[in-house]
């Protein structure tokens, strides 16, 4: 009798420790990985999705995102909490916070919900490792760089960098809605900013793509705020 009460007792213990070790298993399994090139709805009512450019951390380790600013469809400025478009019956996995609607500032800084998100530079299409250089891409029939975008309509396409201003650049990549926010790299790897537009005109010559530097999306976050100092995930 004595060495079943022992046998039982082992067996209860074991089965605690069990269930203990198994609780972290369990709150992972409740974070969705989220990357470069996600489906993401950014707001509650919005009728469509947009891309995510990036993930990472900003100088006061906030977990934040870049994407489209046209995308926060809120009147007051305020956005509204981010769905993964895929999987939103998980509900929001972040809330925007930031949102710049101008021509050459459109973009909306998302802070992500550390609780719920599990960040990854590698992405359905592009692997992020870095930022681009601050005068990159060049541009130029003879001396542009080829610059490749990812999106949630069109997927993965590249094309020569023919034009550069104001902190816009544009190529022959081909985009449609759906694509906004997504992330553009050069040399693969390195981000260099964001789709904003598909088929604009400049200068008199119709171009498939525009895209906002990220230096430029960066330049325009006020210090102390989410986004401030952000860096890709590298992992």
């Amino acid at each position: 009798m004595k060495n079943n009460i022992a046998v039982g007792s082992v067996f209860a213990i074991a089965i605690s420790v069990c269930a203990l070790s198994s609780e972290p298993a369990q709150a992972q399994a409740q974070k969705l990985t989220i990357a470069n090139g996600a489906r993401i709805n950014p707001t509650a009512d919005y009728p469509g999705w947009c891309t995510l450019g990036a993930i990472g951390y900003d100088d006061q380790d906030n977990l934040v995102g870049i994407t489209a600013g046209h995308c926060d469809d809120t009147t007051d400025g305020d956005g509204g909490p981010i769905y993964l478009e895929t999987n939103r019956a998980f509900g929001p996995i972040g809330q925007t916070v930031r949102t710049n609607r101008a021509y050459a500032y459109d973009y909306q800084i998302i802070l992500f919900d550390k609780n719920k998100v599990t960040p990854s530079k590698y992405g359905p299409a592009i692997q992020i490792d870095s930022l681009c250089a601050t005068n990159e891409p060049a541009s130029g029939l003879f001396g542009g760089e080829i610059a490749c975008k990812d999106g949630q309509t069109t997927g993965l396409t590249c094309g020569l960098v023919l034009s550069k201003s104001g902190g816009m650049f544009r190529n022959m990549a081909l985009s449609y809605s759906g694509d906004s926010g997504g992330p553009v790299v050069v040399d693969d790897t390195q981000l260099c900013g964001i789709t904003v537009r598909a088929g604009v005109v400049v200068g008199g010559i119709p171009y498939a793509t525009e895209y906002i530097s990220i230096h430029q999306i960066l330049n325009d976050i006020p210090s102390g705020t989410p986004g401030h100092g952000f860096q890709p995930v590298t992992f």
